[in-house]
């Protein structure tokens, strides 16, 4: 209930400027391998690589190549205790897809109403300023959307809690152009604080996916 009341005065407040637009850019390509911005921070709730159980100092021994992460609710309470990391596209897509089949939100397409946004904060537990996107819409580069008054505040690496509250999840990256590290959040699916994920100030772009992913976050 605390949530759904902090999404909704999030929604009321939320920041929305001109450079968004509804659809992915024409000729945008797989995120990046080889990109020159590759930081990984430590998870600090359990951890899976490749479906290995290893502690969080693991994540440095894949320094320098993409990996993509999944946001994991295994108490099906609606936040997020545990990420599962794989280092090829074929894993990753497998886990997303076997997860939305199994969500009930994942039946059908809702109607993308009012009701149906992906909501994120600068700080830890849906506080601060904040920003919403509806299914469909996407930022190539969080370093043009103005988070105040003065444009040296962007929204590039601020992120630090998310809200997922849509049909088909939130992909969230780590550079720009959908580019680096991925990470997707589930459906109906929060994540309080970035920092359990190793996440936290790092996410450069961001795709609201508004159906079925054939390919996982490819927009």
């Amino acid at each position: 209930m605390a949530r759904a009341k902090w999404v909704a005065a999030a929604t009321a407040t939320a920041i929305v400027a001109a450079v968004l637009t509804s659809a992915a850019p024409a000729g945008a390509t797989e995120p990046g391998n080889g990109d020159p911005k590759m930081v990984y921070q430590e998870p600090q709730v359990p951890m899976t690589i490749d479906g290995v159980a290893d502690p969080a100092s693991k994540i440095h021994d894949f320094e320098g190549r993409q990996l993509f992460y999944v946001a994991q609710d295994r108490d099906n309470d609606g936040q997020v205790d545990a990420v599962d990391i794989f280092t090829t596209r074929q894993g990753f897509d497998r886990e997303v897809h076997a997860d939305l089949a199994q969500d009930s939100s994942a039946d059908s397409v809702a109607p993308l109403g009012p009701t149906q946004v992906s909501a994120q904060w600068e700080n830890s537990y849906w506080q601060g300023r904040g920003f919403t996107m509806r299914p469909g819409y996407h930022y190539t580069n969080l370093a043009t959307l103005i988070c105040g008054l003065f444009p040296f505040c962007t929204w590039n690496d601020r992120i630090s809690s998310v809200s997922s509250d849509t049909s088909w999840g939130t992909c969230l990256y780590q550079n720009a152009n959908f580019s680096g590290l991925v990470l997707f959040v589930k459906p109906e699916t929060s994540v309080h604080d970035m920092s359990l994920l190793g996440w936290d100030n790092m996410v450069t772009s961001i795709w609201v996916p508004p159906y079925f992913p054939t390919k996982t976050c490819v927009p």
